[in-house]
């Protein structure tokens, strides 16, 4: 199976965490002892013969099966013990869920966190992670999925480079600004495209949120952000806070058939407590705030 996703038994061996020569001689007693050609070597990598792709939709059956076994005798634990992997994204991993880690290792001892830092998401199924915070609700039918919340966002910029580039005062003057986004993200595309704006207007592009963040508080230029990482940052004013900028949704998801292990499900509570905070103890500001702060930013 790794074989065949990774295409090569380099990629194979690494995502199975041993050496390629193993993951080749393994592949090699598999054909042998089947009297079948399972791959076709070539010079970029592996293809899966017709034999092959009959094998691998049994092997996935196969693993999924033996994959509900093991998390059936995970959850027979009385306490919270072994490994948690938890898969999210920069500003929600490292920002968001950071106050809790220090509080589950203290609760559950036992319990050993893994955290998986990336923007795509994990295959729950396949167990890339255990728990996954995402900004999308899941569509595979096998999740569990909690809706947290929605987090506002608003454009920002820091005082400094408001004081020297002056204050937008509508989308118009907002395209004369240097201004931060994504590079690739669809959300994103989309919701510059309802203001009118297009990626060849943006000086600064990254699909890491936590590189626009730093881009803003170094006034690299303007650029949208949480309100409640904003407001970590005094420096940094909200610009036209009346663009109704859709708020990013925010789930907490996990497989179903994690219910039964009792380590997944401590975390799973924890992290729900967690986000509800990240969410709702920092209101976004009121219509009276937001006016001070426009009549006190610079012009």
């Amino acid at each position: 199976m790794a074989a065949a996703e990774e295409r090569s038994f380099t990629g194979a061996a690494k995502a199975l965490g041993m050496s390629q020569p193993t993951a080749s001689r393994q592949v090699q007693q598999l054909e042998q002892s089947l009297g079948a050609t399972l791959f076709v070597r070539h010079a970029r990598g592996l293809a899966l013969t017709d034999r092959g792709t009959e094998l691998l939709d049994a092997a996935k059956d196969l693993d999924e099966h033996v994959r509900h076994v093991l998390v059936r005798a995970a959850g027979l634990r009385q306490h919270p013990e072994g490994v948690v992997r938890i898969s999210a994204s920069e500003p929600m991993g490292v920002q968001a869920l950071a106050p809790c880690y220090a509080d589950l290792c203290a609760r559950y001892p036992r319990i050993r966190l893994e955290l998986l830092i990336e923007n795509r998401m994990s295959n729950l199924s396949r167990r890339e992670a255990d728990i996954a915070v995402r900004m999308q609700r899941p569509a595979q039918a096998d999740l569990i999925a909690r809706r947290i919340g929605a987090l506002p966002v608003g454009i920002y910029g820091h005082q400094a480079y408001l004081q020297e580039h002056g204050t937008p005062t509508s989308v118009q003057e907002l395209k004369t600004h240097r201004l931060i986004g994504f590079d690739q993200q669809r959300y994103w595309l989309k919701q510059i495209g309802s203001l009118g704006l297009k990626p060849s207007d943006f000086c600064f592009r990254t699909d890491n949120v936590l590189a626009q963040q730093e881009a803003i508080v170094h006034r690299v230029g303007l650029g949208v952000m949480q309100q409640r990482m904003a407001a970590n940052h005094p420096e940094l004013h909200m610009v036209l806070p009346e663009i109704d900028l859709e708020p990013v949704p925010l789930w907490l998801v996990a497989h179903q058939e994690l219910r039964s292990s009792v380590a997944v499900r401590a975390v799973f509570d924890a992290l729900i407590d967690r986000l509800h905070a990240w969410c709702y103890d920092t209101p976004p500001p009121s219509k009276d705030a937001i006016a001070r702060r426009r009549a006190s930013q610079p012009r």
